[in-house]
């Protein structure tokens, strides 16, 4: 993941180090089950992670989850040594596509759709596959904002 942060990327403070120390002790010493805070917690918290950020896929391409890889099985040591900045800079990474998907829907406000044309979207995207390339997003921004206009 990048150093370079904008100045306007959110990043962790002392409390929400703090927090996260508080949260894991109670998970591990108060939890009506055992928790272990290992690997396998640490994917299943990524998914739900990246499933709550983008659940219909159409923000992140398949090269930021390849950038955020290693972070699926070290979120548990980052947690608990209170090495927030990871999980900050995936969030980061999502504004700053929400951020690039919001001007690229603006511009093709601008022109103007052809209907003639035979062609499908689809609206459930939770069983897709990450899209690979900013061209394909592309793509796939252009369907969306053309049914979001017919359907107006």
């Amino acid at each position: 993941m990048s150093d370079n942060h904008s100045t306007l990327d959110l990043g962790p403070t002392p409390e929400h180090r703090e927090a996260t120390a508080a949260i894991l002790q109670l998970m591990q010493r108060h939890h009506y089950r055992e928790v272990a805070v290992d690997d396998a917690l640490s994917k299943q918290i990524f998914d739900r992670y990246l499933e709550s950020l983008d659940p219909q896929k159409t923000f992140f391409l398949a090269s930021d989850l390849e950038e955020f890889e290693d972070l699926q099985t070290d979120l548990d040591d980052a947690l608990r040594n209170g090495r927030l900045q990871p999980i900050f800079d995936v969030f980061n990474r999502y504004r700053s596509r929400v951020q690039e998907r919001a001007t690229y829907a603006k511009s093709l406000l601008q022109k103007d759709f052809d209907f003639t044309v035979d062609e499908e979207y689809t609206f459930n995207r939770e069983d897709a596959d990450w899209v690979v390339s900013a061209k394909a997003m592309n793509e796939l921004w252009r369907k969306r904002v053309k049914n979001d206009v017919l359907n107006l």
